[in-house]
C-alpha cells in the first residue's frame, strides 16, 4: 500500500481504499469546489502565480495536473535549491563546441520570458542573435523580433555574408526572376485582355 496522500481538491481527506482512488489524488466529492475534477487554475506553490491549464505546453491528463504543484520546470527546481542555470560547472557542459541548436535552446533558456517584437510590438517574438552566432548569448547580442522580422533579419544577414562575386551573382538571379514573372504577368494580362475581346 503507498504511503498516505491528502486530497488535492482541499477538504482535508485522507485517500485510503482501492489505489485508483488514491492515484487520482482526490476524493472525488467536489468539497473544493469542483465534482471529481481537478481546479481549472492553481497557485504555484514556490512562486506563487496562479496559472490555468491551458497556459501549458503538453495537455495533462486529470491524474497529472491534479498532482502538480508548480507553475514550470524553473520553479520545480528552486524547490530542490538546486540552480536552475549552471552551465559551465553542470558535468555535461561541452561550451563553443556545442551546435547552432544546442546555442538557440540556451538562448530560450537565459531569456524565457521574451518581450515584444522590438520592431512591431508583436507579443509572440523570437530570440535573434544579432551577430549570427547562435553561442552568443550576452544580452548585448540578443535582440527580441516577432517571426516575420526574425526572418528578414536573418535573409539579410545571410546576404551580408556573401563575397562580392556570389553577391552580384544572387543580384542577377533576383533580377532574372523577376523579369520571368514580369513576363508572364503581362502574358497573362494579354490573353484575358484577347479573351474579353472576343467575347
Amino acid at each position: 500500500m503507498p504511503h498516505m496522500k491528502v486530497c488535492a481538491c482541499g477538504c482535508g481527506t485522507q485517500l485510503r481504499g482501492p489505489r485508483s482512488v488514491w492515484a487520482k489524488g482526490h476524493c472525488g466529492r467536489g468539497v473544493g469546489g469542483y465534482a471529481g475534477l481537478p481546479p481549472a487554475t492553481k497557485t504555484c506553490e514556490m512562486c506563487g502565480r496562479e496559472y490555468s491549464r491551458s497556459e501549458l505546453r503538453s495537455r495533462q491528463s486529470n491524474k497529472h495536473w491534479a498532482a502538480r504543484r508548480f507553475c514550470g520546470e524553473a520553479c520545480r527546481i528552486a524547490s530542490r535549491g538546486v540552480e536552475r542555470y549552471p552551465g559551465a560547472q553542470s558535468a555535461n557542459w561541452i561550451g563553443d563546441q556545442a551546435g547552432v541548436g544546442a546555442g538557440r535552446k540556451r538562448a530560450r533558456t537565459f531569456y524565457p520570458d521574451a518581450p515584444p517584437c522590438e520592431v512591431c510590438g508583436d507579443e509572440r517574438s523570437e530570440r535573434h542573435h544579432v551577430d549570427g552566432d547562435t553561442l552568443n548569448n550576452r544580452p548585448s547580442n540578443i535582440q527580441f523580433l516577432c517571426r516575420k522580422h526574425h526572418i528578414a533579419a536573418e535573409d539579410r544577414m545571410a546576404y551580408r555574408r556573401l563575397t562580392a562575386d556570389q553577391k552580384i551573382a544572387s543580384d542577377e538571379r533576383r533580377r532574372d526572376k523577376q523579369r520571368i514573372r514580369n513576363r508572364e504577368y503581362a502574358r497573362r494580362k494579354a490573353a484575358a485582355k484577347r479573351a474579353k475581346e472576343t467575347t
